[in-house]
């Protein structure tokens, strides 16, 4: 299984989020072991973090 990292921040463009996140979805449904997909979200200094993985 590959890992992948996809960053939000400050912002950040809806569709440059959840376009390769859609894409890495339809590649893992065509791939054997597929891709696990992490979405890391940056805000401000002392702002609060929200971590989120899916499979």
């Amino acid at each position: 299984m590959r890992e992948v990292l996809i960053a939000a921040y400050d912002d950040v463009q809806p569709l440059d989020v959840t376009g390769p996140a859609q894409m890495f979805d339809a590649a893992a449904r065509l791939q054997r072991g597929g891709y696990r997909m992490r979405l890391a979200i940056a805000g401000r200094p002392g702002g609060d973090e929200c971590p989120h993985t899916w499979q």
